[in-house]
């Protein structure tokens, strides 16, 4: 079982959550790169992925390497809102993300079907 945390510290945390002791949490990777506290984080539905949201007016795509779950990669910044970025959410399929801002808009993400490091 892993979380995602945000922190007003401009980062996001990946934990891995102890099987046999719940209370034991195991820090896997710290994802940087925000200029401001990150107030918003969603898995995808396989895991593989996670979207952030930060006061810095961005969200930010991640996903775990596949031979090792301690790298996570930055696959793209998501940047339009003029505001803080206070929700995100993967849909059900994992190709779509949205992003809620204090800016009062809604912007919905969509992978490029030819590059999947492409979302506009």
């Amino acid at each position: 079982r892993q979380v995602v945390t945000g922190s007003m510290d401009r980062t996001a945390m990946l934990w891995q959550v102890a099987e046999e002791d719940p209370s034991v949490w195991l820090r896997l990777a710290t994802l940087e790169g925000y200029t401001d506290g990150v107030t918003a984080v969603a898995f995808s539905p396989n895991g593989r992925q996670v979207v952030t949201g930060s006061e810095d007016k961005t969200a930010m795509l991640w996903q775990v390497a596949e031979e090792d779950p301690s790298v996570w990669r930055r696959l793209a910044t998501l940047v339009g809102h003029t505001d803080q970025v206070q929700a995100v959410a993967f849909s059900p399929k994992g190709r779509q993300v949205v992003t809620g801002s204090m800016d009062r808009t809604a912007m919905l993400w969509q992978v490029a079907e030819e590059d999947p490091s492409v979302w506009r």
